[in-house]
């Protein structure tokens, strides 16, 4: 009976070591367990496209685009199975985004009282990496020495993940957009410059639809980690919320 005591108490033990450790190793996340937004964020966008290229209307308007995200995300919202309040979270997360539409970082921070300093100082700092950068080689290359700064290591974990969130998204972002933003203006009848006329008119249109995706990911991550939807555990949640706002800021920027 003694030895059988002693098994038992070695086996909560270690139970408890376990739990401790894996509750442990999901407070430290990195960029690395961020970089699904990305992914899935540019399967959403594609998706969409799909969703208003099968319409039979002759001119797709920004009504018809609001319908399609609607469309598009609901679907994705509902067959995550997250439960009536987070459902719900995201959906007025959603809602917000189509109707309020800050597609650059400047917009985002004039409007929202939610940011600390030094997350303040964390986006000033990627505008600036934004407006400087000259090509997708260029951007890429800042976007990832920043994010492995001293600078974001040294944030608060909440104020990181939005960081790392934002920077997730326009990273495959501009990847998506430089392959496909030619497609979306014909189908949406807006004016697009030739690359190889003006290659700088076209990195601008690519990374400002990128920034409106990012700028999107990042007001559903403020907005997640505001009521518990975290990453990690919540990944599914959290991975909704910010894909689904990034998204949706991304496709409606596009139309005036």
């Amino acid at each position: 009976m003694k030895n059988l005591k002693n098994v038992m108490s070695f086996i909560t033990l270690a139970l408890v070591m376990l739990v401790s450790f894996n509750l442990g190793a999901q407070e430290r996340l990195t960029f690395k367990d961020f970089e699904y937004i990305g992914l899935e964020h540019n399967n959403e966008v594609e998706n969409i496209f799909n969703q208003l290229k099968s319409s039979k209307n002759n001119t797709i308007t920004k009504l018809d685009a609001s319908q399609a995200i609607k469309e598009v995300l609901g679907d994705r919202i509902s067959k995550a199975k997250l439960g009536s309040n987070k459902s719900n979270t995201i959906n007025v997360l959603l809602t917000s985004i189509l109707e309020e539409n800050n597609s650059t970082i400047p917009e985002y921070m004039n409007s929202s009282k939610k940011m600390s300093n030094e997350l303040n100082k964390a986006f000033n700092d990627i505008d600036i990496i934004i407006k400087n950068s000259t090509d997708i080689k260029d951007f890429n290359s800042k976007i990832n020495r920043f994010i492995t700064s001293q600078q974001v290591d040294l944030l608060e974990d909440n104020d990181k993940y939005v960081v790392y969130t934002f920077a997730s998204t326009i990273l495959y972002s501009v990847e998506y957009w430089n392959s496909n933003l030619t497609k979306w203006n014909d189908l949406i009848g807006r004016k697009t410059q030739n690359s190889k006329i003006c290659w700088s008119c076209a990195w601008d249109s690519i990374v400002a639809t990128a920034e409106a995706d990012a700028v999107g990911a990042a007001a559903g991550a403020i907005g997640a980690l505001a009521v518990n939807i975290i990453p990690g555990l919540g990944q599914v949640a959290y991975g909704t919320a910010v894909v689904s706002t990034g998204v949706a800021n991304s496709v409606i920027s596009m139309f005036p």
